[in-house]
């Protein structure tokens, strides 16, 4: 090879690897951080077809707001949140955000699976505590919360409702029967037995799985086993152990009644399905049903005359515990805390976002027609649509999008019912269990033992019922009622 032929050839070789070295692969992007939020769901929630549809448009908002991408996740069962929680028993579905009762969540704090909040409320949650009306302190609460600072914050709607039915209105006109008398829920007796007699289907079901029918009108439950119960008037309370009451005695009465007549099924309790779902499917007559005026005016949107509402006759009644009921946790390992709180204060304050978690994706799961009202695309219905809740309850319906059937002037209907509310005379007040913990795991142990039966009918009646009272007092109950005593009358003289 000739020295010309060979200079070329150098040259070719360096200006390759000189190519090489300029053309590095470019970096690669930085991923984007996901929040992961766990929502309760019962019901259509567990068959949610195109919920990666309503996750990807959840994404694509957030991540323009706050540059994470939101996903909702919603179980299928009734789980451990152990699971989910934490690395201690990981199993690849891991959440940031969880959603909890009050009761659930407190043996998750003591074993250190949620984050404290506090730093970071107040940095990133501004909107939340607007939303809420309140500062930081009245988060920071001592009691069943463990630890004095803010680990659970209450939904953004307060758990203010009264008790009612949802029944089928064909039943209610092939047999005859009108709601217009039903004031409590003994008043629906002779419709049920009606059913029970004539129709292979449950007459009634609980709201929702594990539940009964008790209808609480003005005790206030304080201590975390639901054992102690507190009645009154702003001059004066009265501490009684809730299954002495002649309420709970009365309830246990007629669930026993309802036993024997057939009117309660095997599976009373059971069901996975809320009992509003049962409803509209054909398989129960009635259901036991929370209500609240912007959620009766939605189901009958979208059910129509194929249900019948009925409230009982009673005033919501509002406890310290209805504001704690439910509350939105971080996990105590999520990776992106800022951005979690950020998610909640979107949550709590943005339309869009709790449009997208209520009702899915604009032009797919709903439209929005000239009045402004949402409903339906043409060809989708509540039986074949790819995303829908039942539960809203969760998040900020106040902010969301009213549907077809509602009332224009519902916000201000709302804001009148929940001004109807009659406050506990000790609302506020938080108890300490400290100094009574054993007596309240003894007292738990017993109800786990008895009041499932007893609630629904089961055992020997009031044989059954004496026995679960007797086996209370001795694990305890005059000891935490004495105690319960004497933390209201020291918390009444110090407010």
């Amino acid at each position: 090879m000739n020295r010309r032929k060979t200079g070329l050839l150098l040259i070719a070789i360096v200006c390759f690897f000189c190519t090489a070295c300029g053309a590095r692969p470019e970096e690669e992007k930085k991923e984007t951080p996901t929040i992961r939020v766990m929502a309760w769901s019962a019901g259509h929630t567990n068959e949610n077809r195109e919920l990666d549809l309503v996750n990807e448009a959840l994404g694509d908002l957030t991540e323009k707001k706050i540059g994470c991408r939101l996903e909702l996740v919603y179980p299928t069962n009734t789980l451990d949140y152990r699971l989910i929680l934490g690395s201690k028993e990981r199993t690849g579905s891991q959440v940031d955000i969880v959603g909890m009762y009050g009761g659930t969540y407190e043996s998750y704090l003591k074993e250190g699976y949620l984050m404290k909040l506090d730093p970071y409320m107040e940095q990133y949650g501004s909107g939340i505590l607007e939303t809420l009306g309140c500062g930081m302190e009245e988060l920071r609460i001592k009691g069943y919360q463990g630890e004095e600072g803010i680990y659970g914050i209450p939904k953004a709607m307060s758990e203010i409702h009264i008790k009612g039915v949802v029944v089928r209105t064909d039943l209610l006109k092939k047999y005859g029967f009108s709601l217009e008398e039903v004031k409590q829920i003994e008043d629906m007796e002779p419709f049920l037995e009606c059913i029970a007699e004539k129709e292979e289907i449950s007459p009634i079901v609980p709201t929702a799985a594990m539940g009964g029918f008790f209808v609480n009108e003005g005790l206030d439950i304080v201590d975390s086993a639901g054992a102690i119960a507190v009645r009154g008037n702003k001059d004066s309370v009265q501490i009684e152990s809730f299954f002495e009451t002649p309420e709970f005695e009365a309830y246990a009465q007629m669930m026993k009644r309802w036993r024997e007549k057939g009117i309660l099924s095997n599976q009373i309790g059971r069901e996975d399905e809320l009992g509003l779902n049962l409803v509209v499917a054909g398989q129960a007559a009635a259901a036991e049903l929370i209500i609240r005026p912007d959620e009766v005016e939605e189901w009958l949107g979208i059910y129509g005359d194929t249900i019948t509402i009925k409230g009982f006759d009673m005033k919501p009644f509002m406890t310290t515990k209805h504001k704690w009921k439910y509350n939105w946790f971080v996990n105590s390992e999520c990776k992106y805390p800022e951005l979690a709180v950020q998610a909640l204060n979107l949550m709590y304050t943005d339309p869009g976002v709790n449009n997208l978690m209520m009702y899915g994706v604009e032009g797919v799961h709903y439209i929005v027609d000239q009045d402004g009202f949402f409903t339906y695309p043409e060809g989708v219905n509540q039986e074949n649509v790819g995303y829908f809740t039942n539960e809203k309850w969760q998040f900020y319906r106040k902010i969301g999008g009213l549907w077809k059937g509602m009332s224009a002037n519902q916000r201000q209907e709302m804001e009148e019912f929940n001004n109807s509310a009659v406050y506990s005379p000790i609302y506020g007040f938080i108890l300490d269990e400290t100094p009574i913990k054993e007596e309240i795991r003894q007292i738990r142990q017993v109800i786990e033992q008895f009041y499932y039966s007893v609630q629904l009918g089961f055992g020997e009646g009031e044989t059954t019922l004496r026995e679960f009272q007797s086996k209370l007092q001795e694990a305890g109950i005059e000891r935490v009622k004495e105690e319960v005593k004497s933390q209201i009358e020291q918390w009444r003289a110090e407010y």
